[in-house]
């Protein structure tokens, strides 16, 4: 069967499950911790099976397991920063027919149009919680980001699980990424560099380490949390 984003990453929760896969400025979770995380939020989504999903969320713990959750649950993710002009943020939504959008409550009075899955700063795992199946499909989309075009209005670029892998599988054979090694993620997810430090970890069995938003703004502290 080939290879699919969700699948890769659990050949590395099983491969050494005890291993660090994030560290943000809160909380640490290993790669068995992350998958549980991933099937505590498929079993709480609003919807079953959803087709798109808004991601509107502080880069975090919290924020890469509800990314992996929508893979999971067969669905493409749709980013927008936070700090987005509400306007363009709900265009970005709207055009692309989510089912819902993951957020925080703090943000919740900007999606006011939007059926919400509120992500608390801490996800109470189910112990009793069996894994779910597994519906992320090589030919199916993984994101919708948008870019900018001829005209200057920007558009949604759908790409696939297929194209993720491969990507994934071309940062580590340029960097020769093992699971020693540990990734920065430092660009907005509104960009594809975003995916490369995502998925060219996690796919990969390193660890990836988040900054909040203010250390990522301080090129002192950035370098501080990085040392």
């Amino acid at each position: 069967m080939e290879p699919t984003i969700y699948s890769r990453f659990k050949e590395m929760v099983n491969a050494d499950p005890d291993h660090p896969a994030i560290i943000d400025e809160r909380s640490c979770v290993n790669y068995s911790g992350l998958d549980r995380l991933v099937d505590t939020l498929i079993s709480r989504f609003p919807s079953f099976i959803p087709a798109r999903v808004g991601v509107v969320m502080d880069h975090s713990v919290e924020m890469i397991a509800s990314i992996l959750a929508i893979i999971k649950a067969g669905a493409a993710f749709v980013p927008v920063e936070p700090d987005f002009p509400p306007e363009r943020m709900t265009r970005f939504l709207t055009e692309c027919g989510v089912d819902f959008v993951v957020t925080q409550e703090k943000y919740s009075s900007r999606l006011k149009e939007f059926s919400l899955f509120i992500v608390g700063p801490v996800i109470n795992v189910d112990p009793s919680l069996h894994p779910l199946p597994d519906r992320c499909k090589a030919d199916r989309p993984a994101y919708i980001m948008y870019s900018s075009s001829i005209s200057g209005y920007p558009i949604g670029v759908m790409v696939g699980n297929r194209q993720v892998v491969a990507l994934a599988d071309r940062f580590r054979d340029t960097f020769n990424i093992s699971t020693d090694d540990v990734l920065l993620q430092y660009s907005a997810d509104i960009v594809n560099i975003f995916i490369e430090e995502v998925f060219g970890t996690l796919l990969n069995g390193a660890m990836l380490v988040i900054p909040s938003a203010t250390t990522r703004n301080d090129p002192q502290a950035l370098l501080k949390f990085a040392d």
